[in-house]
């Protein structure tokens, strides 16, 4: 399974942790591109997911990544805080620690659901030009993949 963010976001969220320059940027969602297109030449049960379609419709698309895996869905994965054998509180603290140290989902609360949230650019406009020039058609490109 593969999972896709707008590039732009993606590098903006990269700027609010100090990840790295853009050229690591660069090569690291080169490398996630060709990886997913590997992947679907070898496997022919890769799913391609894309955030944005997820944060807009969760429930659509947990059916149907649960259809292309052959999972039953349940209404529990779009809202976390009722996952069921482990307390709200419970829940966020043992999802963060399968996380591990220093990932930028570490900061989670008690509870994730996915939601539409607005994003603050913090990254230049030159950032987002250039962001858009090297992926762009191909983050399209991966979309029209997606489940």
């Amino acid at each position: 399974l593969f999972l896709f963010r707008d590039p732009v976001h993606t590098w903006n969220s990269w700027q609010k942790k100090n990840w790295g320059e853009l050229a690591l940027f660069e090569l690291a969602y080169r490398h996630a591109i060709r990886m997913m297109r590997h992947c679907r030449t070898v496997c022919d049960d890769t799913v391609v997911v894309s955030y944005e379609k997820v944060v807009a419709s969760p429930e659509s698309q947990f059916t149907a990544i649960c259809g292309k895996l052959g999972i039953p869905f349940d209404t529990a994965m779009v809202n976390w805080k009722s996952m069921p054998g482990e307390s709200q509180a419970g829940w966020g603290e043992g999802f963060k620690s399968r996380l591990g140290k220093g990932s930028d989902h570490e900061s989670l609360g008690q509870s994730v659901c996915f939601c539409e949230k607005p994003v603050s650019l913090i990254i230049p406009e030159r950032d987002v030009t250039e962001i858009n020039a090297l992926f762009r058609r191909q983050y399209d490109e991966i979309c029209a993949l997606a489940v």
